[in-house]
């Protein structure tokens, strides 16, 4: 619920720099899609997540999620201000 598709969704242990490999690989996700990303690193259970929107290939982050306590987030994205919220189950 971003507001926009996204092509890249990275998923890193917080407040590092490696972001490693784009989880959608050549697909494209759309607004109010859903997709499961598997995660097993219990030893970082806090993640920072980044997009990259498919409009205009603008990146947000959402900064140190605890995916060990999560099963469900949904991202939400407001560009006129550039906030960024998430809902978490």
């Amino acid at each position: 619920r971003t507001g926009y598709a996204l092509n890249e969704v990275f998923i890193s242990p917080a407040k590092k720099d490696n972001w490693g490999k784009d989880r959608l690989g050549e697909n494209q996700l759309l607004n109010g899609q859903s997709r499961k990303f598997k995660f097993g690193d219990t030893k970082h259970c806090l993640q920072d997540i980044k997009v990259t929107f498919a409009d205009d290939e603008s990146e947000i982050e959402w900064e140190e999620l605890n995916l060990c306590e999560l099963n469900k987030i949904t991202l939400h994205y407001n560009r006129k201000t550039r906030e960024v919220s998430a809902d978490t189950e």
